[in-house]
Parts: structure tokens; sequence; C-alpha cells
């Protein structure tokens, strides 16, 4: 399963971290630090990344979390000692939602560049990271 994800996170989503970081990679699923947001799992990745996954065909839900999600992956990833934290929205419709999210983070307050929003087809995800419904 780490493989896959270190794959995913380096040719995916362009992390150029060494593969020291890889060494230890926790999956947790349902992640309390988004109680009450969009999330379906926080993927640790050693001391440096913050990744959360957000798996939807809903991804208008997103959008009106977007500034809730950033805010509070800040808090987690300043608190923790992270460098980075990546929100990772996949769905079955990625154009839209890109055309929809992109503006709207760019535009964000809290934005920093260590903050950063990817949106990938839905079928691009790892199998290792594939919930086992999409449903929201």
């Amino acid at each position: 399963m780490n493989s896959s994800i270190k794959h995913f996170v380096r040719h995916d989503l362009g992390c150029g971290c060494p593969d020291e970081v890889f060494e230890t990679i926790d999956v947790q699923y349902a992640p309390s630090g988004f109680a009450g947001l969009p999330g379906d799992c926080l993927i640790v990745i050693g001391t440096r990344l913050l990744v959360l996954l957000i798996v939807t065909v809903h991804w208008p839900e997103v959008s009106r979390n977007l500034e809730s999600l950033v805010n509070r992956g800040r808090e987690l990833r300043d608190g923790g000692g992270f460098n980075r934290f990546r929100i990772v929205l996949a769905t079955p419709e990625p154009t839209a939602a890109q055309a929809a999210l992109m503006e709207q983070f760019g535009d964000l307050p809290s934005l920093d560049d260590r903050v950063h929003l990817h949106i990938i087809a839905a079928d691009g995800l790892p199998a290792a990271l594939h919930p086992r419904r999409v449903n929201r």
C-alpha cells in the first residue's frame, strides 16, 4: 500500500520529498481533525506532508467548505510542524470542478504557498485509497 501512495503523491501530486519522508505513511479514515467537513482520509507522510483526500460526486459541497478546509488544514500543518498541506479532490467531473474551484481557492485570504489543491479524476486514485463507496 505505501508504495502506491508514494507513487501517487510523487507522480500525480508532484511532491518532491526525499525517500526517507515516505518511510512512515499513516492513513486516517474519517479524520477527526476535519469533523463536520468533507474528507475521506488524511494521509500523514513522515513529518512533512498532510494530504486530505475527498472522494465525491458532489464536488460543490467542497466549494462551500473550501475556506474551512484550508483553515483547518493550515492549523493541523502548523500545529504539527508539517511543511505542506494538500487537498486532493477526486471526482468523476474533474474538469467542471477544476473550473469552479481553482479560482475560488486562489482568492482565499488564508492561502499561503504551502497549501495546495489538486483536482483529479476519481478513477486516477490508487486502489489503496479508494473508499469502499462514494456516496457523498
